[in-house]
């Protein structure tokens, strides 16, 4: 966990599949409070992807909005997308 400690942004995944992108100043302590959670841990999350990211917030934002769109994480998808945009995507 030692190379999150940085930002960024992250999407845990459970057996390769993705189901919550966010982004952090520190992956490693956002992971480390999600994982912490009871609720979290019957998803059974085994696995992260992440891009470190240290430029300013409206690419960080950007950057976790792309992720989004193109790993449909089942647990934020939509919060991420505009109206227009939920048409077009059905899988979430």
């Amino acid at each position: 966990l030692d190379e999150l400690e940085q930002p960024g942004v992250f999407l845990l995944c459970s057996n390769d599949i993705g189901f919550f992108a966010s982004e952090s100043d520190n992956m490693r302590a956002q992971l480390e409070r999600v994982l912490s959670n009871e609720k979290w841990a019957r998803i059974e999350p085994n696995s992260v992807k992440y891009v470190p990211h240290r430029e300013d917030l409206t690419r960080k934002y950007a950057l976790k909005s792309a992720v989004a769109i193109r790993e449909h994480p089942s647990l934020n998808c939509r919060l991420l997308m505009q109206d227009s945009e939920l048409r077009r995507f059905t899988k979430c």
